[in-house]
């Protein structure tokens, strides 16, 4: 696929991802390949993380049992620091998202069916860490070695140029 200037190569993905059920804190194994730790953690032990593949929210305010799924057409959530609503099709476009990472991005939903966490992304900012929150829900979704599936991208522009060398 090429891309913004991009050549991208992947596996081909043969079926989309199927909603998946969380009822209860613990670890769970996604078909994708991933593993998703969801953990209570107490305020006095929050340290702040800047890495993408973790979210810590406002654990009161997301509510078991949560899903995880592929995003569908009309997805809407606030992007952490913002006050009003977003298609997560917007977002990612914003964000120059390439077709690959459009077709395999995840969202994680409470039980009313909001979405809290643009996977690897942003979470929802109505689940916020705030002065009032008392308890904290740890995110955490990373690959299990040995299933990892690559994704190479090169620039389309530096084979045009290795060509016109050649």
């Amino acid at each position: 696929i090429i891309d913004r200037q991009q050549l991208i190569i992947t596996k081909k993905s043969k079926e989309k991802f199927r909603e998946m059920s969380i009822p209860e804190p613990g670890v769970y194994i996604l078909p994708t390949g991933q593993k998703l730790n969801v953990e209570p953690i107490p305020i006095k032990s929050f340290k702040l993380e800047k890495d993408k593949s973790v979210a810590c929210l406002d654990a009161e305010k997301a509510a078991f049992p949560l899903k995880i799924r592929a995003i569908q057409n009309g997805d809407r959530f606030i992007p952490f620091g913002m006050s009003g609503t977003k298609l997560v099709s917007d977002y990612l476009t914003n964000i120059k998202a390439s077709v690959i990472q459009r077709r395999n991005q995840l969202v994680i939903t409470e039980q009313n069916d909001h979405i809290i966490w643009l996977v690897k992304e942003r979470p929802d900012n109505r689940f916020r860490i705030s002065p009032s929150t008392k308890n904290i829900l740890r995110l955490h979704i990373l690959w299990i070695v040995g299933d990892t599936e690559f994704i190479v991208v090169l620039s389309a522009l530096h084979l045009q140029w290795q060509r016109a060398m050649a």
